[in-house]
């Protein structure tokens, strides 16, 4: 499963006295419609206070374009899909065109050394409490779901939002093509030690990076030869099949023609008792908490649907170099878990299939998606996602900011839209529970 994915936090900053000042920080990772026509720009690395974002390289070739990244096409100035507005592990929607693919095979990107990072600042004080908390959470979803100009950098952005003399709101938002679910862990520690060190008037603490995206796009090409490539893709192919399965959740009225990507989410708890339940029936068939979890999920689709072969997507980090884990950028890559109730198996059986599946994908980790999709060339259709449309994360409890005299709260909000037919994303508490929430399409 992907690294800890942080959507908001609440900074409630003590300082000297009496004084009490509230700051909320939320950091949304936009999963804007993942697409991308001329890739001028890439950004590595948030480096300063001063919000510069800087990069060794200044001119590259096309092979500093990660397979994932080389997927992402489309009109970058009209954007239509800003429903892909989310802050877990990303997900990506591949509807290939060759023709670009070949072009961009020969095309050469300029990466700009610094870039000042835009903030909009608001002030909601003189609003009547009610109206503020209601103004705010529809500014948070306005800024969330507004869409980036990919050929104008830098694709992050901020907005400060004065609640009162001692409260503030600040709203981060990064398009997925810079970012992954990791790189907001990756963000809130460099945030973390850049305000210590600043507060304590020493110079910034962060050595420059032993490597950059482009290294890490470089070597992801330079490192697949034939048989690597060949010994990946016969697996998958013996996995999934030629046969396109669409998992058909009951409606009350037909698939769209075209992804209209609305939805809205609702969120749950697993108690304690229940957790540890969860956790001893892992441990005793030999099996994690994910691949239990991803089982009981896949049952329960199962029983709403009728239909035994059982297609999930999920996410992973797609870190597997040491050299990558302090970086920010777009490593994330999905996997299909396949799942076949056919035989009606007994939970211990089903909990088996479960772990040799994701083992097994786990030991193919590195194919890229869209290299996937390409190979097994599915029919070609707007209404749904290709492999898979339903999707499912298990994650760490989320990363907390850690400030001197701040203390971190997560703030939720909805952005309306769902990228997938239905995700169940879950994470663990610092509790020893079992927190969630299933994202839904409402069309």
């Amino acid at each position: 499963p992907s690294g800890a994915g942080l959507d908001e936090i609440e900074i409630e900053h003590l300082k000297q006295g009496d004084l009490i000042t509230k700051v909320y920080f939320v950091a949304d990772l936009q999963r804007a419609w993942e697409t991308v026509r001329e890739i001028d720009f890439h950004v590595d690395k948030l480096r300063s206070s001063e919000t510069v974002l800087n990069s060794h390289l200044e001119l590259v070739d096309s092979r500093f374009e990660s397979y994932r990244r080389e997927s992402l096409y489309g009109d970058p100035t009209t954007d239509p899909m800003v429903a892909y507005n989310d802050s877990t592990g990303a997900s990506s929607r591949y509807i290939k065109i060759e023709a670009k693919r070949q072009s961009l095979e020969n095309q050469r990107y300029l990466i700009r050394q610094q870039i000042e990072v835009p903030w909009n600042r608001v002030d909601l004080s003189s609003l009547a409490p009610e109206q503020r908390e209601s103004t705010l959470a529809k500014r948070l979803t306005a800024e969330a779901r507004r869409p980036f100009d990919l050929t104008a950098p830098p694709l992050l952005r901020a907005m400060l939002v004065r609640m009162g003399e001692e409260e503030h709101v600040v709203l981060l938002t990064m398009h997925h093509i810079v970012s992954d679910g990791w790189s907001i862990g990756v963000l809130l520690d460099e945030l973390t030690r850049l305000y210590e060190a600043f507060r304590a008037g020493r110079p910034s603490p962060l050595a420059e990076p032993a490597i950059q995206y482009a290294d890490f796009a470089a070597w992801q090409h330079e490192s697949f030869d034939e048989a690597q490539l060949e010994e990946q893709l016969d697996y998958w192919r013996n996995e999934l099949g030629r046969e396109e399965v669409v998992l058909e959740l009951p409606a009350d009225r037909p698939r769209p023609a075209v992804e209209t990507f609305r939805g809205a989410n609702l969120r749950f708890e697993l108690d304690e008792r229940l957790s540890e339940s969860l956790e001893q029936l892992s441990r005793q068939e030999g099996v994690t908490l994910f691949m239990t979890l991803l089982a009981a999920y896949q049952t329960l689709l199962y029983r709403y649907c009728g239909q035994t072969d059982i297609r999930v997507g999920t996410p992973i980090a797609n870190r597997t170099r040491i050299e990558t884990e302090g970086l920010i950028g777009f490593f994330v890559n999905t996997l299909v878990l396949r799942t076949r109730l056919e035989d009606d198996p007994t939970v211990g059986e089903l909990l088996e299939q479960c772990r040799e599946t994701v083992l097994g994908a786990f030991a193919h980790q590195e194919l890229p998606f869209d290299r996937l999709v390409e190979e097994l060339k599915p029919p070609r259709d707007l209404s749904y996602h290709p492999l898979f449309q339903v999707s499912f994360t298990l994650q760490v409890a989320p990363v907390l900011l850690e400030l001197p005299g701040l203390k971190a709260e997560p703030i939720g909000f909805s952005n309306g839209t769902s990228t997938f037919d239905l995700t169940a994303e879950l994470w663990e508490t610092a509790e020893g529970g079992i927190s969630g929430r299933f994202e839904y399409d409402t069309d």
